[in-house]
């Protein structure tokens, strides 16, 4: 639908409330730029996100690990 959101942890914890509370189609939520929004499918979106998160947690481990096992800053530069 155009809109954007900022996926954190407070997003994600807010519309699995949402959705363990029954609201789980046509829902307005406002997103990052202030624009109401109907979600048709609450819980698809919670999928997505949820999706979305890990998937960047995952290649931030990831990166974080190849960054701390490089001792110097000579190593991280010349790479």
């Amino acid at each position: 639908q155009g809109s954007k959101f900022l996926i954190t942890r407070e997003l994600i914890n807010y519309i699995a409330f949402l959705v363990s509370k029954g609201n789980t189609s046509n829902v307005i939520l406002i997103d990052d730029n202030d624009i109401p929004i109907v979600v048709d499918d609450l819980e698809k979106f919670l999928d997505d996100i949820m999706d979305q998160y890990f998937s960047a947690a995952n290649e931030y481990h990831k990166e974080y690990i190849e960054l701390s096992k490089k001792r110097s800053v000579e190593t991280l530069i010349n790479e």
